[in-house]
């Protein structure tokens, strides 16, 4: 089994419950892996792994879509990476607000799928 992925990924999008942070916007990283079968290989192909720049499009795509809940977002996420590879065997992905607006000091708050 090998991991490939992409750790704290921050893109600036239009996620949350109050309309400030629809407005405005918040500050996200996201953390996102896939694991599939090994091949133990000298071959460069691409085709023997999973290509990251995919992970990143679709992490991209479905952050630019304003939702109330992190966990809509992560379940969009999660459906389209799913789709991308037959060879995917398990997933994770860490989707984390930077500052939440709870009217006190929060360094993130987050959302986390393990599959």
């Amino acid at each position: 089994m090998v991991t490939v992925g992409l750790t704290d990924l921050q893109l600036v999008a239009h996620h949350g419950v109050f309309e400030e942070e629809t407005l405005s916007g918040n500050l996200f990283n996201v953390t996102v892996s896939v694991s599939i079968p090994f091949q133990l290989d000298d071959s460069e192909d691409l085709e023997n792994s999973f290509d990251y720049s995919i992970l990143h499009t679709i992490v991209r795509e479905e952050m630019a879509i304003p939702s109330k809940l992190l966990e809509t977002v992560a379940f969009r996420i999660i459906q389209r990476i799913k789709f991308s590879s037959d060879k995917i065997t398990a997933f994770y992905l860490k989707i984390e607000k930077q500052n939440p607006p709870l009217g006190s000091s929060c360094k993130n708050s987050f959302v986390e799928v393990k599959l």
